[in-house]
């Protein structure tokens, strides 16, 4: 990209605004791991500031001296291969765990806040200070799933606008006529069309006169906006462009905050090589699973599938179950596994006959338990099904309930690569299986996306490479897209098709 070192230090005015991470502490999820290559997965929070300081009340209206909060976050992971990355959109009215958290962002005489559960973009607001509280926010991200944030960027009102006038613009999808809807000063033709400035977060923001009125929808039309972003930089050759990258560079030095990790030009400059020449059809976005609540307008996070997704990201997976280099897998951090594979599991050494099993169907899938019964019997395993409808599970998990039973479910476990194998099984003579988000997102039905067939693995966990949206269980697939895809695909509803 850059011809960075040919001009960077020549054509920036003034510092790089960045925050304290002093707030942070020392208690924190430990940084990926490097992969073979010597290369590591990173994770970069970007956040949306609606902060009236600092020259955004002239694109977003209102006073200043009133706060910030996050208008938009999006955790983006960035595989270790540097080829595929992920973007995951917190909605900021999800009702979150809130660790304490220093209440000065600056000051830490000033004391914590006490934990507490409230929606996500309050993480953001604690102290009520005109640059917001990333460390907060970090914080919580880092408490709710595990994962270490590597880096973060706040942007406002101002650095939005005049960086999508920097790049010349972003093509959207406008689905109906918008005119001042709801004393909202916004006027936009229906239709394909080309935004920027003013215009263009006037787009992000609405909520009530575009989509279904939720922040959801929102949420959808604003991954859609990215996507086309990143189209647009990669085909217009925009990051190639010295003038170009002189004007992104210093709008973004004059109005957007970074943490202290890209706090100096020549680390600014590295980071953004790194973000160079991904593949929009290899860039997805997500909204974080989660259940709209018609009563208040809050969402409350779905625990198991968010934890699917974190669960990928640690082990650095593709969401479709295969890692960036295209081998299929599961998560490493489950206890007790069977290694994935890519050659047939070994002959079974105790006689499948003498094994009686007891399937779970412990998804969202429905027929996912009786076709593996089925699969089961036709290996020569005693398996029959279960009919009560068990917790909802994202890994597989073979439980027995006698130590002499441990190497039979081990054996099971060879079926299911991935899966967990526990003790403390409910049966004194039968093993009980019990199918996770995991399996059903690795055997695809084919023709309809979301549901599989059941069969247990014969080696690998999904076909090499594959990222079809059928492979994702419903739940994360409905609230998927990529950076490629449509721009007119999926922004006018909230959740799966809007309904909540």
């Amino acid at each position: 990209m850059i011809g960075a070192g040919a001009f960077t230090y020549q054509h920036f005015n003034g510092s790089i605004n960045t925050f304290s991470d002093s707030g942070l502490g020392s208690d924190r999820p430990a940084e990926a791991k490097a992969n073979a290559a010597g290369q590591r997965a990173e994770n970069i929070l970007l956040v949306g500031s609606d902060s009236r300081d600092n020259g955004n009340n002239a694109f977003g209206g209102g006073a200043t001296g009133d706060g910030a909060r996050s208008d938009t976050s999006i955790l983006l992971h960035v595989y270790a291969d540097h080829q595929h990355a992920v973007g995951i959109s917190i909605p900021r009215d999800m009702m979150v765990n809130i660790p304490a958290c220093q209440l000065d962002p600056n000051n830490s005489s000033k004391g914590q806040t006490k934990p507490q559960q409230n929606q996500f973009n309050a993480a953001f607001a604690v102290g009520n200070t005109a640059q917001g509280n990333p460390a907060c926010e970090i914080k919580t991200i880092e408490s709710i799933s595990g994962i270490r944030v590597d880096h973060t960027v706040v942007v406002g009102f101002a650095a939005f606008a005049k960086l999508t006038d920097d790049i010349g613009g972003v093509q959207v999808c406008v689905p109906k006529d918008v005119s001042d809807v709801g004393g909202d000063n916004i006027t936009l033709k229906k239709g394909i069309q080309t935004v920027k400035g003013q215009t263009a977060l006037d787009y992000v923001r609405e909520r009530e006169g575009l989509g279904d009125g939720s922040d959801i929808g929102r949420t959808r039309r604003q991954q859609a906006f990215l996507g086309s972003m990143i189209k647009k930089v990669e085909s217009d050759g925009v990051m190639n462009d010295p003038t170009v990258l002189s004007s992104i560079f210093n709008d973004a030095l004059k109005y957007a905050q970074f943490d202290p990790g890209l706090g100096s030009l020549g680390a600014l400059s590295s980071f953004a090589e790194s973000m160079k020449g991904i593949n929009p059809s290899n860039i997805q976005f997500l909204t974080l699973p989660g259940h709209y609540r018609t009563q208040d307008g809050r969402v409350d996070m779905d625990p198991v599938a968010a934890g699917v997704i974190w669960d990928h990201l640690k082990n650095d997976q593709l969401l479709d179950g295969t890692n960036a280099a295209g081998n299929a897998g599961a998560p490493s951090s489950a206890p007790t596994t069977s290694a994935p594979s890519t050659t047939a599991p070994p002959a079974p050494s105790i006689s499948p006959s003498t094994i009686t099993v007891l399937v779970r169907n412990s998804t969202t899938v429905n027929g996912l338990g009786g076709d593996n019964v089925t699969a089961l019997q036709a290996q020569g395993y005693n398996a029959s099904l279960s009919r009560t409808v068990p917790p909802h599970t994202a890994v597989t998990t073979i439980l027995y309930g006698s130590s002499k039973d441990e190497a039979k479910a081990k054996q099971l476990a060879t079926l299911y690569p991935g899966s967990k194998v526990e003790s403390g099984g409910p049966y004194a003579s039968e093993i009980v299986v019990e199918l996770g988000d995991d399996y059903a997102a690795a055997h695809p039905k084919p023709g309809a996306a979301g549901s599989t067939s059941g069969a247990p693995a014969s080696g690998s966990t999904a076909p090499s490479g594959s990222s079809a949206p059928g492979s994702l269980p419903t739940d994360i697939a409905n609230n998927s897209r990529t950076a490629d895809q449509n721009i007119c695909s999926g922004i006018t509803a909230g959740y799966g098709a809007g309904t909540g």
